[in-house]
């Protein structure tokens, strides 16, 4: 039953999801989702071991989630939608299966991406929550698998097949997608977030930096590779700053790039580089504003970053040609979610 079908009819028949033979009906009216009850369909998506439960195709995930979409969007008080929200988020967990988690995962991103332009200043807030709800319990699945690097490469692909599909993608929902993706990982992972398991979490984020709008590649930097990433309460992380510098400028430097993405990431890279050494990655600031710049100083400031900017265009030079235009800058991990084709590669750029 298609969405809006149900017209005229009771709401409280039409407030769950049944599961017919080998399909989902999403059986959700557009017009009762004010009432908070809608929850109820939790009993018939949790795994009943009397029911085979079907795997969640893309299809029913996407109308599942313009369902969920309408649920949130009516719902105007303020502890029922973060009730609400928590709750949309947790029914992740209620799938039969990986493969099915993933199908829900991507196909929320993808409702939300459609309508993400369409919101208005009023609800913009509990999608904002809805969506960090979401990803936070999607990691949790991550962190239960002992952060598994078939399922991390697994989730990647969701996200590029999902938020993180250029050629669908809502740009304002990826700004706030990278400003709390740290704080989520950091939250999820505490202690286990060592240097291997950051890289890969942000690959992602590395594959799209030479194609994105410059607007997006500086939010990417200062919400994803700022220094400040690494900074945890009361925990330390280890950090591979080296490593990252490596990576980033294999992609910097790739064929195709543009000028000014290129100087972007070779920001980031000279950053890196100077933490790996133990040194400031930022100039300190002057304690007095109203001094005069000494003109040595200035002259040897130019000569380190000639210096720098000399060092990074002889690693450039060193690349071979053919190897260059094999550096396609999209995610050579490529799994197909909807034929099962699962494809275990590794990252070019990562050495491990």
């Amino acid at each position: 039953m298609e969405i809006g079908e149900s017209k005229g009819r009771d709401p409280s028949e039409f407030s769950s999801i049944t599961i017919t033979g080998n399909h989902h009906e999403l059986l959700v009216m557009r017009n009762f989702t004010r009432n908070p009850s809608i929850l109820v369909y939790r009993k018939d998506i949790c795994a009943d071991p009397t029911l085979s439960v079907p795997e969640l195709s893309l299809e029913d995930g996407q109308q599942l989630w313009e369902g969920l979409f309408y649920a949130m969007w009516f719902q105007d008080k303020p502890l029922l939608q973060e009730s609400l929200s928590k709750e949309m988020g947790n029914l992740i967990h209620k799938l039969p299966s990986f493969r099915s988690q993933l199908v829900f995962l991507r196909a929320h991103f993808i409702v939300m991406s459609s309508h993400w332009d369409g919101l208005d200043k009023i609800r913009i807030d509990k999608f904002l929550m809805l969506v960090r709800d979401v990803l936070h319990e999607a990691l949790v699945l991550l962190h239960n698998s002992s952060w598994d690097m078939k399922h991390i490469l697994r989730f990647r692909s969701a996200l590029k097949a999902s938020i993180l599909d250029v050629d669908h993608m809502s740009t304002p929902l990826v700004f706030h997608f990278a400003d709390i993706y740290p704080s989520e990982l950091k939250k999820v992972a505490g202690r286990k977030l060592k240097p291997k398991l950051v890289t890969q979490m942000i690959m992602p984020f590395v594959h799209l930096m030479p194609t994105v709008s410059l607007s997006l590649l500086k939010q990417f930097s200062k919400a994803i590779f700022d220094e400040e990433f690494w900074h945890m309460p009361s925990v330390v992380v280890q950090r591979n700053f080296g490593q990252l510098a490596k990576i980033l400028f294999k992609y910097g430097s790739a064929e195709g790039v543009g000028k000014k993405n290129r100087q972007e990431i070779y920001n980031i890279v000279q950053r890196y580089r100077k933490l790996e050494k133990g040194l400031p990655a930022r100039p300190l600031p002057d304690m007095d504003e109203g001094k005069d710049l000494d003109m040595e100083d200035v002259e040897e400031a130019a000569l380190r970053l000639l210096s720098e900017k000399r060092q990074m265009d002889e690693e450039e030079e060193k690349i071979p040609r053919k190897r260059r235009k094999k550096m396609v800058v999209e995610n050579p991990n490529i799994i197909d979610l909807d034929n099962e084709v699962w494809l275990d590669q590794k990252d070019k750029f990562l050495d491990y």
